[in-house]
């Protein structure tokens, strides 16, 4: 009976100090809010307190501003820019277009493509093909510029990579070499950059 009574006894000393932590610990709070009340407020009769504390106030309340206006100006913008394609510029002049009309279209002897043809088959040469002395060619034969040449000796290159078997040792305006050679066509167009003479099956 006597340990049941000193047990008893501890359990309550333990309540009893549990209880005093706890009202000392909401006193403390109370106190604690109570200066941070009085720290923004003025004592009676303090000279240009209250001005000095609405000075202060506005000064904060500007730094704030200044702040969030600058630092937002810095933040980088995640907007992709514009994609831009430049168009290629064209290696023909107006001249050259001139040429090439006075030539003419079609597959007869003395036409702009069938000129092309025979400066073509001529840069092929065991097996290679010299696509600067395609250009030298077209130079020669029709008078365009070197530039303008090259954009017809770029194609002549194609069709000795890709369709020699229906070009070179066939006839170079039969449909199966055409169907071949105007893979490179809107390229060689572009590479224009004026109207050119088309030609025609035979």
């Amino acid at each position: 009976m006597a340990l049941r009574s000193v047990v008893r006894c501890l359990a309550l000393a333990a309540a009893l100090l549990g209880a005093a932590s706890a009202a000392a610990t909401e006193e403390e709070a109370s106190v604690v809010d109570a200066a941070l009340a009085q720290d923004d407020t003025c004592e009676a009769g303090a000279d240009g307190c209250d001005l000095s504390l609405r000075q202060l106030r506005a000064k904060e309340v500007a730094t704030e501003a200044y702040l969030h206006d600058h630092v937002a100006a810095q933040v980088p913008t995640t907007e992709a820019p514009a994609a831009t394609t430049a168009a290629p510029a064209a290696k023909c002049s107006e001249s050259d277009e001139g040429i090439m009309a006075k030539f003419g279209g079609g597959n007869s002897a003395g036409s702009f493509p069938k000129i092309i043809a025979n400066c073509g088959h001529d840069a092929y040469s065991w097996f290679s093909f010299r696509e600067n002395s395609m250009q030298s060619c077209i130079v020669q034969k029709t008078g365009l510029t070197s530039s303008c040449a090259g954009c017809f000796a770029d194609a002549g290159q194609y069709g000795y990579d890709s369709c020699k078997m229906q070009c070179l040792f066939g006839t170079w305006c039969s449909e199966s070499c055409l169907s071949c050679t105007n893979q490179i066509a809107k390229s060689t167009q572009a590479c224009a950059g004026v109207s050119t003479p088309q030609v025609k099956a035979c």
